[in-house]
């Protein structure tokens, strides 16, 4: 892939939010086309589809369970702290917002399901497999992969600046971590795994 096609599809995940969350209030639409613009990066470089297949280790699954497991209750508990409301309104704030976007009732089981088993495949076979790098220290692409995330942070919590920048943080190392398991491991196997736990 050309640096300039790169550019374009790593800034896609940002067009995708955009429009679907901000412009037309739809978390399907956001992942669709989101999805969508994968889907074309994998077209466009099929020798990615092996990675899943390759790169599986117990403990980096095992691991990845774990801190997955922990992250909930660990998120529940410092979200208010970081958008700066109390428990009980962050928890109405949040529900109101995942409504407004389609996301109430069966439709939010049936987005948290897809969103824990298809999404973890298809975004690391964009970001870690289409626009891999092996480089070992931090990358554009780590910090790109959180950006897009603060997009869709900002609609749920407007300017919650504690929550963009420990997000920021959060993300942009995982996203590192993510590209160094991938390069140690020899694929997304384990990858895969982390990012849904």
């Amino acid at each position: 892939m050309k640096q300039g096609d790169r550019i374009v599809f790593a800034l896609w995940p940002c067009v995708a939010v955009f429009v679907g969350l901000w412009r037309y209030e739809s978390a399907w639409m956001a992942i669709g086309l989101y999805h969508m613009g994968i889907a074309v990066g994998v077209v466009w470089d099929r020798q990615v589809l092996r990675e899943p297949r390759n790169g599986w280790r117990r403990l980096p699954v095992f691991g990845g369970l774990l801190i997955g497991v922990l992250t909930v209750p660990t998120v529940l508990m410092c979200l208010p702290l970081l958008v700066g409301m109390n428990p009980e309104e962050t928890g109405i704030v949040l529900a109101d917002k995942l409504a407004q976007t389609g996301l109430s009732g069966a439709g939010y089981w049936i987005f948290f399901a897809y969103f824990v088993t298809i999404h973890p495949v298809l975004e690391e076979l964009g970001w870690r497999g289409v626009l891999g790098s092996r480089r070992k220290g931090l990358h554009l692409l780590d910090l790109e992969f959180a950006i897009y995330h603060l997009i869709v942070l900002n609609f749920f919590f407007p300017r919650a600046w504690a929550l963009l920048v420990v997000t920021l943080i959060v993300l942009t190392g995982s996203a590192w971590l993510w590209r160094q398991m991938m390069t140690k491991f020899g694929g997304l196997g384990s990858v895969i795994v982390f990012h849904a736990a």
